[in-house]
Protein backbone atom coordinates (compact mmCIF):
# COMPACT_ATOMS: atom_id res chain seq x y z
CA UNK A 1 0.00 0.00 0.00
CA UNK A 2 1.68 2.90 -1.25
CA UNK A 3 -0.40 6.30 -0.37
CA UNK A 4 -0.54 9.83 0.54
CA UNK A 5 -1.77 10.34 4.34
CA UNK A 6 -3.13 13.54 5.87
CA UNK A 7 -2.55 13.18 9.10
CA UNK A 8 -4.24 15.71 11.91
CA UNK A 9 -3.11 16.02 15.23
CA UNK A 10 -2.79 19.53 16.16
CA UNK A 11 -1.69 19.21 19.67
CA UNK A 12 0.58 16.29 19.61
CA UNK A 13 2.79 15.45 22.03
CA UNK A 14 5.35 12.71 22.26
CA UNK A 15 4.08 10.79 25.75
CA UNK A 16 0.82 12.00 25.86
CA UNK A 17 -2.12 9.54 25.93
CA UNK A 18 -4.45 10.89 23.12
CA UNK A 19 -0.77 12.24 20.54
CA UNK A 20 -0.01 8.42 21.28
CA UNK A 21 -2.67 7.06 19.42
CA UNK A 22 -1.02 7.85 16.21
CA UNK A 23 2.65 6.42 16.96
CA UNK A 24 1.76 3.48 14.26
CA UNK A 25 1.80 5.92 11.60
CA UNK A 26 5.80 5.61 10.79
CA UNK A 27 5.33 2.02 10.19
CA UNK A 28 2.45 2.62 7.36
CA UNK A 29 3.53 2.09 4.13
CA UNK A 30 3.36 5.72 2.29
CA UNK A 31 4.61 7.53 -0.34
CA UNK A 32 4.52 10.40 1.51
CA UNK A 33 2.86 11.64 5.01
CA UNK A 34 1.52 14.80 5.96
CA UNK A 35 1.69 15.28 9.57
CA UNK A 36 -0.09 18.42 10.59
CA UNK A 37 0.86 19.45 14.47
CA UNK A 38 1.59 22.42 16.57
CA UNK A 39 5.06 21.43 18.00
CA UNK A 40 7.91 20.34 16.06
CA UNK A 41 10.01 18.72 19.14
CA UNK A 42 7.90 15.85 18.42
CA UNK A 43 9.74 15.21 15.43
CA UNK A 44 12.57 13.41 16.67
CA UNK A 45 10.61 10.46 17.11
CA UNK A 46 10.26 10.44 13.22
CA UNK A 47 13.77 11.12 12.18
CA UNK A 48 13.92 7.09 10.30
CA UNK A 49 11.01 7.93 8.16
CA UNK A 50 11.91 9.89 5.83
CA UNK A 51 8.42 9.76 4.08
CA UNK A 52 6.73 11.84 7.12
CA UNK A 53 7.28 15.54 6.89
CA UNK A 54 5.78 17.49 10.10
CA UNK A 55 3.68 20.72 9.19
CA UNK A 56 3.93 22.83 12.34
CA UNK A 57 0.97 25.54 12.88
CA UNK A 58 3.29 27.10 15.69
CA UNK A 59 3.00 30.41 13.57
CA UNK A 60 -1.49 29.46 13.84
CA UNK A 61 -1.50 29.78 17.35
CA UNK A 62 -4.46 32.25 18.83
CA UNK A 63 -6.50 31.07 15.40
CA UNK A 64 -9.64 29.57 16.06
CA UNK A 65 -9.94 25.67 15.50
CA UNK A 66 -12.59 27.07 12.73
CA UNK A 67 -9.59 29.21 10.80
CA UNK A 68 -7.02 26.15 11.24
CA UNK A 69 -10.18 23.92 9.63
CA UNK A 70 -10.06 26.12 6.97
CA UNK A 71 -6.17 25.95 6.47
CA UNK A 72 -6.47 22.07 6.53
CA UNK A 73 -9.29 21.91 4.03
CA UNK A 74 -7.14 23.78 1.48
CA UNK A 75 -4.04 21.88 2.54
CA UNK A 76 -6.46 18.61 1.50
CA UNK A 77 -7.80 20.37 -1.61
CA UNK A 78 -3.94 20.99 -2.73
CA UNK A 79 -2.41 17.70 -2.09
CA UNK A 80 -5.13 15.08 -3.10
CA UNK A 81 -4.50 12.48 0.09
CA UNK A 82 -5.71 8.92 -0.14
CA UNK A 83 -6.66 8.69 3.63
CA UNK A 84 -7.08 11.40 6.43
CA UNK A 85 -6.35 9.95 9.94
CA UNK A 86 -7.01 12.10 13.31
CA UNK A 87 -7.23 12.40 16.68
CA UNK A 88 -9.10 15.67 16.75
CA UNK A 89 -12.05 15.48 14.65
CA UNK A 90 -13.47 18.57 15.20
CA UNK A 91 -10.61 19.99 12.92
CA UNK A 92 -11.93 18.36 9.95
CA UNK A 93 -15.85 20.39 10.06
CA UNK A 94 -14.52 21.98 6.60
CA UNK A 95 -13.83 19.16 5.04
CA UNK A 96 -15.66 17.81 1.83
CA UNK A 97 -18.20 15.01 2.36
CA UNK A 98 -15.83 13.01 -0.35
CA UNK A 99 -12.99 13.71 2.35
CA UNK A 100 -14.69 12.13 5.29
CA UNK A 101 -15.25 9.38 3.16
CA UNK A 102 -11.35 8.31 3.58
CA UNK A 103 -10.99 9.44 6.92
CA UNK A 104 -9.98 7.56 10.25
CA UNK A 105 -11.08 9.08 12.88
CA UNK A 106 -9.84 8.14 16.44
CA UNK A 107 -11.79 9.58 19.41
CA UNK A 108 -10.09 9.24 22.77
CA UNK A 109 -13.13 9.44 24.40
CA UNK A 110 -16.50 10.48 25.90
CA UNK A 111 -18.56 12.24 28.88
CA UNK A 112 -19.26 10.25 31.49
CA UNK A 113 -20.76 11.01 34.76
CA UNK A 114 -17.40 10.29 36.26
CA UNK A 115 -16.55 13.88 34.14
CA UNK A 116 -19.61 15.77 35.52
CA UNK A 117 -18.67 14.34 38.84
CA UNK A 118 -14.88 15.26 39.33
CA UNK A 119 -14.81 18.39 36.52
CA UNK A 120 -17.53 19.73 36.74
CA UNK A 121 -16.34 23.65 36.30
CA UNK A 122 -14.70 22.54 33.14
CA UNK A 123 -18.22 21.52 31.58
CA UNK A 124 -19.29 25.06 31.80
CA UNK A 125 -17.20 25.82 29.16
CA UNK A 126 -19.42 26.59 26.60
CA UNK A 127 -16.19 26.07 23.82
CA UNK A 128 -15.64 22.66 25.55
CA UNK A 129 -19.65 21.63 24.14
CA UNK A 130 -19.28 23.31 21.22
CA UNK A 131 -16.07 21.37 20.21
CA UNK A 132 -17.98 18.02 21.14
CA UNK A 133 -21.30 19.06 19.36
CA UNK A 134 -18.95 19.03 16.55
CA UNK A 135 -16.24 15.89 17.05
CA UNK A 136 -20.16 14.24 16.97
CA UNK A 137 -20.75 15.69 13.94
CA UNK A 138 -17.92 14.93 11.98
CA UNK A 139 -17.43 11.03 13.65
CA UNK A 140 -20.84 10.19 12.08
CA UNK A 141 -19.55 11.44 8.72
CA UNK A 142 -15.82 9.77 8.71
CA UNK A 143 -15.35 6.30 6.97
CA UNK A 144 -14.15 4.79 9.95
CA UNK A 145 -13.64 5.33 13.58
CA UNK A 146 -11.23 3.37 15.33
CA UNK A 147 -11.47 2.21 19.16
CA UNK A 148 -8.08 2.19 21.94
CA UNK A 149 -10.44 0.20 23.90
CA UNK A 150 -13.12 -2.88 24.33
CA UNK A 151 -14.86 0.27 26.67
CA UNK A 152 -14.18 2.94 23.63
CA UNK A 153 -15.59 0.50 21.06
CA UNK A 154 -18.67 -0.24 23.24
CA UNK A 155 -19.48 3.45 23.83
CA UNK A 156 -18.72 4.53 19.62
CA UNK A 157 -20.90 1.83 18.27
CA UNK A 158 -23.46 2.58 20.83
CA UNK A 159 -23.34 6.43 20.36
CA UNK A 160 -22.46 7.39 16.82
CA UNK A 161 -23.44 4.02 15.14
CA UNK A 162 -20.81 4.53 12.49
CA UNK A 163 -19.92 2.88 8.66
CA UNK A 164 -16.59 0.96 10.02
CA UNK A 165 -15.44 0.52 13.52
CA UNK A 166 -11.96 -1.11 14.45
CA UNK A 167 -10.05 -1.93 17.91
CA UNK A 168 -6.83 -0.76 17.27
CA UNK A 169 -5.82 -0.02 20.79
CA UNK A 170 -2.89 2.53 21.49
CA UNK A 171 0.64 2.23 20.43
CA UNK A 172 3.69 2.01 23.02
CA UNK A 173 6.63 3.68 22.02
CA UNK A 174 9.61 1.15 21.18
CA UNK A 175 11.57 1.96 23.94
CA UNK A 176 9.35 0.88 26.81
CA UNK A 177 9.79 -2.97 25.09
CA UNK A 178 13.56 -2.54 24.16
CA UNK A 179 13.87 -2.60 27.92
CA UNK A 180 11.41 -5.09 29.05
CA UNK A 181 12.73 -7.35 31.46
CA UNK A 182 11.72 -9.95 34.45
CA UNK A 183 11.57 -8.03 37.48
CA UNK A 184 11.59 -9.15 41.39
CA UNK A 185 8.27 -8.77 42.97
CA UNK A 186 9.68 -9.96 45.99
CA UNK A 187 12.65 -6.77 46.24
CA UNK A 188 13.77 -5.39 49.67
CA UNK A 189 11.97 -1.95 48.67
CA UNK A 190 8.38 -2.39 47.31
CA UNK A 191 8.41 0.83 45.36
CA UNK A 192 5.07 2.36 43.83
CA UNK A 193 5.05 4.34 40.71
CA UNK A 194 2.05 6.87 39.43
CA UNK A 195 2.33 8.74 36.03
CA UNK A 196 0.31 10.49 34.83
CA UNK A 197 -1.73 13.91 35.29
CA UNK A 198 -2.00 15.49 38.52
CA UNK A 199 -6.20 16.35 38.82
CA UNK A 200 -9.02 14.93 40.73
CA UNK A 201 -10.45 12.73 38.42
CA UNK A 202 -6.77 10.67 38.24
CA UNK A 203 -7.31 10.03 42.07
CA UNK A 204 -3.97 10.63 42.84
CA UNK A 205 -5.24 12.19 46.14
CA UNK A 206 -6.63 8.76 46.77
CA UNK A 207 -2.82 6.80 46.13
CA UNK A 208 -1.60 9.11 49.16
CA UNK A 209 -3.97 8.31 51.55
CA UNK A 210 -3.37 4.78 51.03
CA UNK A 211 -0.08 4.78 51.79
CA UNK A 212 -0.16 4.75 55.69
CA UNK A 213 -2.18 1.36 55.49
CA UNK A 214 0.81 0.53 52.98
CA UNK A 215 3.78 1.20 55.05
CA UNK A 216 2.15 -0.81 58.10
CA UNK A 217 2.16 -3.39 55.59
CA UNK A 218 5.60 -2.59 53.59
CA UNK A 219 7.55 -0.58 56.08
CA UNK A 220 9.92 0.56 53.20
CA UNK A 221 7.20 0.98 50.55
CA UNK A 222 7.67 4.12 48.34
CA UNK A 223 5.77 6.26 45.94
CA UNK A 224 6.98 8.08 43.03
CA UNK A 225 4.06 10.45 41.42
CA UNK A 226 5.24 11.83 37.77
CA UNK A 227 3.45 14.63 36.37
CA UNK A 228 2.13 17.90 36.88
CA UNK A 229 -1.26 18.75 36.82
CA UNK A 230 -3.38 21.49 38.81
CA UNK A 231 -3.84 19.78 42.02
CA UNK A 232 0.19 19.56 42.57
CA UNK A 233 0.49 22.36 45.09
CA UNK A 234 -2.48 20.38 47.47
CA UNK A 235 -0.90 16.95 46.98
CA UNK A 236 2.40 18.45 48.42
CA UNK A 237 0.58 19.99 51.10
CA UNK A 238 -1.14 17.11 52.22
CA UNK A 239 2.04 14.78 51.88
CA UNK A 240 3.65 17.06 54.31
CA UNK A 241 0.44 17.34 56.65
CA UNK A 242 0.59 13.29 56.10
CA UNK A 243 3.85 13.28 57.37
CA UNK A 244 4.82 11.18 54.27
CA UNK A 245 7.80 13.16 52.94
CA UNK A 246 9.99 9.92 52.77
CA UNK A 247 7.43 7.74 51.77
CA UNK A 248 6.22 10.01 48.97
CA UNK A 249 7.80 11.99 46.33
CA UNK A 250 6.03 14.31 43.83
CA UNK A 251 8.54 14.95 40.91
CA UNK A 252 6.65 16.33 37.91
CA UNK A 253 7.31 16.40 34.55
CA UNK A 254 10.48 14.54 33.78
CA UNK A 255 12.13 14.14 30.62
CA UNK A 256 11.63 10.12 28.81
CA UNK A 257 15.50 9.06 29.34
CA UNK A 258 14.03 9.75 32.98
CA UNK A 259 10.76 8.39 33.06
CA UNK A 260 12.11 5.01 31.78
CA UNK A 261 14.27 4.83 34.78
CA UNK A 262 11.30 5.66 36.76
CA UNK A 263 9.71 2.55 34.83
CA UNK A 264 12.53 0.19 35.61
CA UNK A 265 12.72 1.14 38.83
CA UNK A 266 9.10 0.43 40.20
CA UNK A 267 7.78 -2.99 41.21
CA UNK A 268 4.32 -2.01 40.76
CA UNK A 269 2.11 1.19 38.29
CA UNK A 270 -0.96 2.00 40.25
CA UNK A 271 -3.77 4.08 39.61
CA UNK A 272 -6.75 5.63 41.05
CA UNK A 273 -8.40 7.15 38.28
CA UNK A 274 -12.09 7.35 38.09
CA UNK A 275 -12.21 7.06 34.41
CA UNK A 276 -9.98 6.15 31.90
CA UNK A 277 -10.24 5.20 27.74
CA UNK A 278 -7.40 3.24 26.99
CA UNK A 279 -4.72 4.38 30.03
CA UNK A 280 -1.23 4.56 28.44
CA UNK A 281 1.08 4.09 31.32
CA UNK A 282 -0.56 0.96 32.54
CA UNK A 283 0.29 -0.47 28.75
CA UNK A 284 3.60 0.97 29.36
CA UNK A 285 3.95 -0.62 32.38
CA UNK A 286 2.84 -3.86 30.67
CA UNK A 287 5.37 -3.47 27.92
CA UNK A 288 8.75 -3.44 30.56
CA UNK A 289 6.87 -6.57 32.47
CA UNK A 290 5.85 -4.73 35.27
CA UNK A 291 2.25 -5.09 36.80
CA UNK A 292 -0.37 -3.09 37.90
CA UNK A 293 -3.01 -1.82 40.73
CA UNK A 294 -6.17 -0.71 39.05
CA UNK A 295 -9.33 0.83 40.20
CA UNK A 296 -11.51 -1.65 38.09
CA UNK A 297 -13.83 1.14 36.30
CA UNK A 298 -13.64 1.60 31.97
CA UNK A 299 -11.49 0.79 30.08
CA UNK A 300 -8.89 0.04 32.91
CA UNK A 301 -11.11 -3.21 33.79
CA UNK A 302 -9.81 -4.52 30.47
CA UNK A 303 -5.91 -4.47 31.45
CA UNK A 304 -7.35 -6.46 34.76
CA UNK A 305 -8.91 -8.96 32.40
CA UNK A 306 -6.27 -9.15 30.41
CA UNK A 307 -4.15 -10.47 33.17
CA UNK A 308 -1.43 -8.34 34.02
CA UNK A 309 -3.22 -5.70 36.73
CA UNK A 310 -5.28 -6.32 39.65
CA UNK A 311 -8.22 -4.50 40.65
CA UNK A 312 -9.98 -2.72 43.57
CA UNK A 313 -13.11 -1.02 43.21
CA UNK A 314 -13.98 1.48 46.44
CA UNK A 315 -11.85 4.30 48.02
CA UNK A 316 -10.64 1.60 50.70
CA UNK A 317 -6.63 1.18 51.32
CA UNK A 318 -7.60 -2.23 52.49
CA UNK A 319 -8.92 -3.44 49.09
CA UNK A 320 -6.11 -1.78 47.45
CA UNK A 321 -3.89 -3.84 49.86
CA UNK A 322 -5.72 -6.77 48.41
CA UNK A 323 -5.36 -5.68 44.61
CA UNK A 324 -1.55 -5.39 45.39
CA UNK A 325 -1.16 -8.41 47.75
CA UNK A 326 -2.50 -10.12 44.26
CA UNK A 327 0.04 -8.79 42.08
CA UNK A 328 3.23 -9.93 44.22
CA UNK A 329 1.59 -13.31 44.72
CA UNK A 330 1.74 -13.62 41.11
CA UNK A 331 4.19 -11.45 40.09
CA UNK A 332 6.52 -12.97 37.89
CA UNK A 333 3.44 -14.46 36.07
CA UNK A 334 1.53 -11.19 35.54
CA UNK A 335 5.23 -9.81 34.13
CA UNK A 336 5.68 -12.40 31.45
CA UNK A 337 1.68 -11.53 30.72
CA UNK A 338 2.26 -7.70 30.38
CA UNK A 339 5.02 -8.50 27.97
CA UNK A 340 3.52 -11.14 25.85
CA UNK A 341 -0.15 -8.87 25.75
CA UNK A 342 1.92 -5.73 24.47
CA UNK A 343 3.84 -7.37 21.96
CA UNK A 344 0.76 -7.98 20.49
CA UNK A 345 -1.67 -5.25 20.85
CA UNK A 346 0.39 -1.95 21.72
CA UNK A 347 3.24 -2.31 19.42
CA UNK A 348 2.99 0.45 16.76
CA UNK A 349 4.10 -1.91 14.24
CA UNK A 350 0.96 -4.49 15.61
CA UNK A 351 -1.27 -1.42 15.29
CA UNK A 352 -0.16 -0.10 12.18
CA UNK A 353 -0.58 -3.57 10.40
CA UNK A 354 -4.49 -3.05 12.03
CA UNK A 355 -4.91 0.57 10.26
CA UNK A 356 -3.66 -0.64 6.81
CA UNK A 357 -6.23 -3.02 6.84
CA UNK A 358 -9.08 -0.41 7.92
CA UNK A 359 -7.68 1.78 5.40
CA UNK A 360 -8.32 -0.52 2.64
CA UNK A 361 -11.79 -0.90 3.28
CA UNK A 362 -12.61 2.72 2.74
CA UNK A 363 -11.18 2.62 -0.92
Amino acid sequence: MRTRILVVAPNFRIGHGPSNALLFIKYVPTESTIFYTSDKRTSYYFTDSKNVKLISTTSLRGLTHYMLSHVLRDLADRFSFDYVVTIAPEYLIFLPPRTLKKTLAIPQGFLEMAHVRMEFKNLLNVGYHVSLLETYRVSKNVGALGAISKYMYNEISRRLKPRRIALLYNPVREEFFANAKTLDGKAERLRLLYVGVLKKLKGVDRLISFMPEVLREFRNAHLDIIGEGPLRSVLEKEVRRMKLDKYVKIHGRVENGELLRFYREATVLVSASYWEGFCLPVAEAAAMGIPSVVRAVYALKEHVELGYAEGFNRDDPYEFLKALGRVLDNYEKMSQRGREVARVLYHPYKVAQRVVAVLKELN
